[in-house]
């Protein structure tokens, strides 16, 4: 249409111009694989609001609004040096139109696809399109094009895709008007020679690349990514390219199309056998005029079903959602009542110096919401949690059940105001009372800080590691004792670490009775404690201990040895000379988090 052209710029802008376009089609549903089983199911079904699919598949293809398939985009390496509204399409969906899967095609443009000229004819045989307008505007707007789509009225009129193919830029002459198809995309090509009329108009279409893959790279460092779904043939996304970047889109964002949307209501199910109408159920919805319907705008009553397809404003004029209400001076929003239509419960709004929601029965009991997060049982909340307790009886205060346990929440369990008991349902003995900054186990009347009824077990934390085989060193710098190593995880308490070896021996020449060797404690490649040992004729035991607040985290504690001359030191299981020295024993290295 050449009055859509933009004249200042001598030709196609990159504006967005939408359109709404109406067509009656046929789709076969076979209701006997559905779980629709009759076809007064498919009429309930299909009458009035288009059904929901809130996990569509391929056999959905036909009848999403909106291709379920997103896209990705990269622009980290991009570089942005003029204004560009680039327009991703997808040219073949992946699911042909009886849910078979196929390979999808996509296509891209720098200008939203908005350079077409009018076509007279593309013949089949030479493959050539022949441009009916051959002005400069068109020359320049097709000079050094790669990709063309041929479109006519038919694929327009189907949402199906057009002829794509590639140019042959030695063939093809612009100032003749002539582009001749180097190869057509897809396998899909005019089967017969197409002449434009009036009323079925072709046009040619630029565009600047296409894949067959999931990714493609339009411009050096703009990198477009299908992430997966349904891709149905004209679903597309724009990219507004500024010279400071990207304006509608994050990088790395996943996003669905941006259109095209397709809207369906269903008109008639035919019930067709071998080639013959049947039967014929009408499914349109009738509206009535609005000057002779039933509904007045005086106030009317509506004896059926009511559809709402807008937004519905009670109360006022102002429209924030699909339906707005406004409350009545004494706050009512909402009254609900029984089959009679005596209230049972209102939702009120309260416009004090802080607005709040609440939802009570009809003796004004419930639950009450301010703005800002505060939620009150039974009265108006002072705390992000407030309940009022009603009553000092079991039934009164808060009840937690599992299905097999029974517990209560209460405070003022005894009318003092100034206790809370956490028990079983019903059995104060045998749970937790916090009574006048006391508390109680077991136990209703707790007389001291912490009173219990029963027996009381602590238990530390505590790791260990113990070994029994017989070890030894010569060693004259420090090296990890085998087994004994341990990696334990701590809060900021105090921690004691105990190091004990038995049975230590060291060999010393009779001439020379002269021997050392050193034991410690390393945390964290820190030493922490150490002691010394003296060869002489008898076995000795070792021990070290170290306590201290470790603080918070994972650490690694090893216990270590060595020889001071690089005599051989021995332990656990090499006795002495007398026969009451102890010869065999575990070592051991314990830490216990206090």
């Amino acid at each position: 249409d050449q009055n859509l052209k933009e004249q200042a710029l001598g030709g196609p802008d990159t504006a967005v111009r939408m359109k709404t376009e109406w067509r009656v089609s046929l789709q076969n549903i076979d209701y006997l694989n559905t779980t629709d089983t009759t076809l007064i199911d498919i009429c309930k079904r299909y009458r009035g609001t288009w059904p929901e699919i809130p996990a569509p598949t391929s056999a959905d293809y036909w009848q999403l609004a909106l291709g379920t398939g997103q896209m990705k985009i990269d622009t980290t390496n991009f570089q942005f040096t003029d204004n560009r509204l680039y327009r991703v399409e997808i040219h073949r969906g992946n699911y042909d139109e009886n849910g078979t899967a196929i390979e999808p095609i996509f296509k891209w443009s720098r200008d939203n696809g908005s350079v077409v000229a009018p076509v007279s004819t593309v013949d089949k045989d030479t493959n050539t399109i022949s441009i009916t307008d051959k002005s400069l505007n068109i020359q320049n707007a097709f000079s050094g094009a790669v990709l063309v789509e041929v479109c006519d009225l038919e694929c327009t009129h189907n949402c199906a895709p057009g002829y794509l193919g590639t140019v042959d830029k030695a063939k093809s002459d612009l100032s003749c008007g002539k582009i001749v198809i180097q190869e057509w995309i897809g396998g899909r090509q005019p089967n017969q020679t197409l002449s434009a009329m009036d009323k079925s108009p072709i046009i040619v279409r630029r565009w600047d690349g296409y894949s067959v893959k999931t990714s493609l790279e339009p411009e050096k460092g703009l990198k477009v990514s299908l992430i997966g779904g349904i891709y149905r043939s004209g679903d597309y996304w724009l990219v507004l390219v500024r010279s400071d970047g990207v304006h509608n889109w994050k990088n790395g964002e996943n996003r669905l199309p941006d259109g095209i949307e397709h809207h369906y209501a269903a008109l008639a199910l035919l019930d067709i056998i071998k080639g013959k109408i049947k039967s014929a159920n009408d499914l349109s919805v009738v509206f009535q005029p609005l000057t002779s319907g039933n509904v007045s705008k005086l106030g009317d009553t509506i004896d059926g079903d009511l559809a709402v397809l807008g937004r519905l404003s009670v109360g006022s004029s102002i429209f924030n959602a699909p339906l707005s209400i406004a409350a009545t001076t004494n706050g009512a929003l909402v009254s609900l009542g029984d089959t009679s239509g005596t209230e049972q419960w209102r939702i009120s709004e309260g416009s004090g110096s802080t607005p709040s929601l609440s939802i009570t029965d009809s003796g004004g009991k419930g639950l009450t919401i301010l703005k800002g997060g505060n939620i009150g049982i039974g009265t108006n909340p002072e705390a992000k949690l407030h309940i009022k307790q009603d009553g000092t009886d079991w039934h009164s205060g808060i009840r937690i059940n599992d299905g097999n346990n029974d517990w209560a929440i209460l405070a003022d369990g005894d009318g003092t105001k100034k206790m809370l008991t956490i028990a079983p349902y019903g059995d104060y003995s045998k749970g937790l009372v916090i009574k006048d900054g006391k508390v109680g186990i077991g136990i209703t009347q707790p007389e001291a800080a912490l009173d219990v009824c029963g027996k009381i077990r602590c238990q530390n934390a505590r790791s260990q590691v113990t070994a029994i085989n017989q070890i030894s060193t010569t060693s004259s710098v420090y090296v990890d004792m085998d087994k004994m190593q341990l990696t334990v995880t701590t809060l900021d308490n105090p921690v004691l670490v105990v190091f004990k070896v038995p049975a230590v021996w060291m060999w010393v020449s009779p001439n020379n009775d002269e021997g050392w060797g050193t034991f410690r404690i390393l945390i964290d490649d820190k030493e922490k404690a150490t002691t010394y040992f003296h060869a002489n004729i008898f076995t000795q035991e070792i021990t070290l201990m170290w306590m201290e607040v470790l603080g918070s985290g994972t650490h690694i504690i090893k216990g270590q040895w060595r020889s001071e001359q690089g005599n051989k030191i021995m332990a656990c299981g090499w006795g002495a000379y007398e026969p009451d020295e102890p010869k065999y024993g575990s070592r051991q290295l314990i830490v216990i988090e206090l």
